[in-house]
């Protein structure tokens, strides 16, 4: 496909509504087989979303309170013992009453609220620290007598933790797409993958505009999805930003071989007028 200019007046054109002649009657994906896939797709960045949370969450406070957060670190990794423990606690005062960590006890608040993290400290000499992470909507575990629970989702803001899942997640869909392969880990375990309309690779560009074209479905609340019955071609918006759709990978059938005559059949000059 020629180049287009991106602000000079543009007309439409039979090239940019090609199909390629390649891709003419393959197989579509169902609508089942896409969301298989992506469900696994979803089911895949789990654990790599938690474990980007928690770094993010972590580098936040590292570098808005260093000294409270290597002092949490050590007391938790137990690097911390006696009078170093003592000095680790009231290190990490502030940052266990920012967070409202809980378990921690109401004369302990007191204290820190009045600026006397000697006395703090001493109240908390004999309870447990641990930090954890936890997700919305969760049960929250029950706390035996002597522990605090710090959980690092309160001491970042919901948007910067949505901002490095929604990265991650970008970075997964975005990457895998694009490219001759077109498929992300759960559209290649399906055996379906993106091809664009005019048979070239997906570009990166085209992968983060399709990879944007996704939030059509929550914008939509999802009656956008009735695409998937309804174009002919089972292309749903992010589909038709990009120019691509999704059909089955099916390796290429090799033509069919003549069938060879038979063995007393006359060839060339042998055969009758």
């Amino acid at each position: 496909m020629s180049p287009v200019s991106w602000f000079g007046p543009r007309v439409v054109s039979a090239p940019a509504l090609r199909v390629s002649t390649h891709l003419l009657g393959a197989p579509l994906a169902s609508p089942q087989r896409r969301a298989l896939a992506l469900a696994i797709d979803l089911a895949l960045l789990i654990l790599p979303s938690v474990a980007v949370a928690v770094f993010a969450s972590w580098l936040s406070i590292r570098a808005s309170e260093p000294r409270a957060a290597e002092a949490v670190l050590r007391i938790v990794t137990g690097r911390a013992e006696g009078d170093e423990r003592q000095r680790a606690l009231r290190d990490a005062l502030p940052l266990l009453a920012r967070g409202e960590a809980r378990g921690l006890p109401v004369a302990a608040r007191l204290a820190i609220e009045e600026g006397d993290v000697d006395r703090a400290a001493a109240l908390l000499r004999d309870h447990h620290v641990a930090v954890t992470v936890a997700f919305s909507g969760h049960k929250e575990p029950h706390l035996e007598p002597g522990q605090i629970r710090l959980e690092l989702q309160r001491l970042v803001p919901a948007k910067f933790r949505a901002l490095a899942t929604l990265g991650l997640a970008g970075a997964y869909f975005i990457f895998f797409t694009a490219g001759r392969r077109g498929a992300t880990l759960g559209k290649r375990l399906l055996r379906i993958r993106v091809a664009r309309l005019d048979g070239e690779p997906v570009s990166l560009f085209e992968s983060l505009e399709r990879f944007g074209g996704y939030f059509h479905v929550g914008g939509t609340i999802g009656i956008g999805l009735i695409d998937l019955w309804h174009d002919p071609d089972r292309r749903l918006a992010h589909d038709r930003i990009a120019g691509t759709v999704v059909i089955e990978d099916r390796p290429p059938v090799a033509p069919a071989a003549a069938p060879e005559p038979p063995a007393d059949a006359p060839v060339g000059d042998e055969a009758p007028g």
